[in-house]
């Protein structure tokens, strides 16, 4: 969870600097994948996590979908 945690902060932060919308799409896709991702980790996590890269809000987020 926390490499994904990690995944979404850098490729969120990345998009902030980029203006080609073809390489957008890709980032959207990749950080899509990385909130599957730590969706499916989290229904097998038996304790709390606690975002480490992203903040809370932005966690709840991602696991409420």
């Amino acid at each position: 969870m926390t490499i994904e945690d990690l995944d979404i902060r850098d490729i969120e932060k990345d998009m902030e600097n980029i203006d080609n919308e073809d390489i957008l799409t890709i980032f959207e896709s990749l950080v899509k994948g990385s909130e599957n991702h730590m969706r499916a980790f989290i229904k097998q996590y038996e304790g709390t996590y606690i975002p480490v890269y992203i903040n809370q809000e932005r966690f709840d987020e991602i696991i409420s979908q």
